[in-house]
């Protein structure tokens, strides 16, 4: 009786394991957008509706670092995001 309880268990664990959605994920690039040019994050009067609409369902990060004192990296694709390439080494004109 034991084994077969264990057994519906695992059944159960597993069924509700195979449900589980992986999470999406959304990355926006734009060329020289600021922290503060968003509606999201406070601008008065931003016309981003859809943009406002996707961080009020999800996560909204609220801190704001650069690797670069110019906008030039955003120019270009990342590279550094998916290999973690620092900007210098780019090659970024």
């Amino acid at each position: 009786m034991d084994l077969l309880s264990v057994i519906a268990l695992f059944a159960l664990i597993t069924a509700q394991c195979a449900r589980a959605t992986p999470p999406n994920f959304v990355l926006l690039f734009a060329d020289d957008l600021g922290y503060g040019d968003l509606g999201c994050f406070g601008h008065p009067s931003s016309l981003t509706p859809n943009l406002d609409r996707l961080a009020a369902r999800g996560l909204r990060f609220t801190d704001f670092y650069v690797t670069s004192s110019v906008c030039s990296p955003s120019r270009k694709p990342h590279p550094g995001l998916i290999t973690a390439t620092p900007v210098r080494n780019q090659e970024i004109s």
